[in-house]
C-alpha cells in the first residue's frame, strides 16, 4: 500500500494538468499513488492523463458520472478510492515543489505535537506571465480556534496532508458547498479536537490565471456558501464567543454583494450578540451608502492586510 495518495480534481485543464502531475513525479519522496478525477471534462484532458497512467502504473485515472460543478464530488472519488495512511490533495493548476511530501511527512513522523492531524505550507503566488510576486506563509500556533472562525487559516488544498483516517471520522467534503468547501472541511476537523502545524516555508506554487475556478464562482453565491457553512458551524461560534464575528463577515460579503438589506441584518445579528462590538455599528451605517461604502470597505480591507502583512489574500 502506498504511503500517500495524491488527490487531482481536473476539469478542462488541458493547459496546465502536465505540468502538476510532473510536479508530482518529482517529488522526493515516492511512495504516492496518484488519483486524477476528471470532471467531464471537454477539451483533452483525459487524453493527457491517461498518457501518464500509461508510463506510470503509480497514477491512476478516474471520472464523475457528470460534471459536478465544484471539486468537492471529484475529490469525494478520489478520497474513497484512496488506499494511503495519509491524503495530499492537488489542485489541477498549481505545482508542488520537489520536497513538499517528504518535508510534510516528516513533520507527522518526527514531531511530538499531540492529536496531529493537518500539515500544510506556504505558497509562491505566480502571476499570468509566470512570475513571482509574492508569498503566502503562517506562523504556527498552539490552537485552531478561534482564530480559524475568523477565515481560513489553509491558503489552499493544494498545500495540505492529513490523515487518512480523520477523514473516515468527520466524512467527505459537502458537495452542496461550490466555494470553500475545504474551509467546511478544516472546520469539522478542528472540531474533532486534531491540530494543524504549518511547514513555514512555500512548497508549493499557486498560478493566478483567467481560468481560476474562483473567478466564476459570483459574490452572491460565495456569501451564499460562506452563510451555509456558518450555520452548520454555528455551534462553534456559540462556544468561543464568536457569533458576532461571525455575522459581521456575513454582513460585509453580502454589502459587498450588493445586497444591503441581507447586510443590516446580520449586522444587527452581531450586535445582538454582542452589544459592544463597534465595528457592527459601523458597518450597519455604511450599508446604507451604496458605492461609496463598497470603495470605503474596500479600502479598510486592503489598509488591514497591510498592517497584518497579507496583502494578497
Amino acid at each position: 500500500m502506498p504511503k500517500i495518495s495524491v488527490i487531482i480534481p481536473a476539469y478542462n485543464s488541458s493547459d496546465f494538468i502536465e505540468r502538476t502531475i510532473n510536479s508530482v513525479l518529482r517529488q522526493t519522496f515516492s511512495d504516492w499513488e496518484l488519483l486524477v478525477i476528471n470532471d467531464c471534462s471537454t477539451d483533452n484532458t483525459a487524453e493527457k492523463i491517461k498518457s501518464f497512467c500509461q508510463k506510470d502504473p503509480r497514477i491512476k485515472y478516474l471520472e464523475t458520472e457528470k460534471n459536478s460543478g465544484g471539486s468537492a464530488t471529484p475529490k469525494n472519488i478520489g478520497i474513497k478510492n484512496a488506499q494511503g495512511e495519509y491524503v495530499a490533495f492537488l489542485d489541477h493548476d498549481d505545482e508542488w515543489l520537489p520536497e513538499k511530501l517528504e518535508k510534510q511527512l516528516a513533520v507527522f513522523e518526527n514531531s511530538n505535537i499531540p492529536n496531529l492531524g493537518i500539515v500544510f505550507c506556504g505558497a509562491k503566488l505566480i502571476d499570468e506571465n509566470k512570475k513571482n510576486f509574492a508569498v503566502v506563509n503562517y506562523k504556527n500556533k498552539k490552537s485552531v480556534f478561534p482564530d480559524m472562525l475568523i477565515r481560513n487559516p489553509i491558503f489552499s488544498n493544494s498545500s495540505v496532508l492529513l490523515k487518512k483516517e480523520i477523514i473516515n471520522i468527520i466524512g467527505e467534503r459537502d458537495a452542496k458547498i461550490k466555494y470553500s468547501e475545504d474551509y467546511d472541511m478544516w472546520l469539522r476537523i478542528a472540531k474533532e479536537g486534531y491540530a494543524f502545524f504549518c511547514v513555514e516555508e512555500p512548497l508549493f506554487k499557486y498560478y493566478f490565471h483567467k481560468n481560476n475556478f474562483t473567478k466564476y464562482v459570483n459574490l452572491a453565491e460565495k456569501v451564499d456558501n460562506m452563510e451555509y457553512i456558518f450555520d452548520k458551524n454555528k455551534d462553534v461560534y456559540i462556544k468561543y464567543k464568536y457569533l458576532h464575528i461571525g455575522y459581521f463577515r456575513l454582513g460585509v460579503m453580502y454589502f459587498l454583494a450588493g445586497s444591503p438589506q441581507k447586510s443590516r441584518n446580520n449586522f444587527l445579528n452581531s450586535i445582538k450578540a454582542k452589544k459592544t462590538f463597534f465595528p457592527s455599528y459601523v458597518g450597519y451605517i455604511i450599508s446604507f451608502t451604496g458605492w461609496i461604502g463598497v470603495k470605503i470597505i474596500n479600502l479598510l480591507i486592503f489598509f488591514y492586510r497591510i498592517i497584518k502583512g497579507k496583502k494578497y489574500f
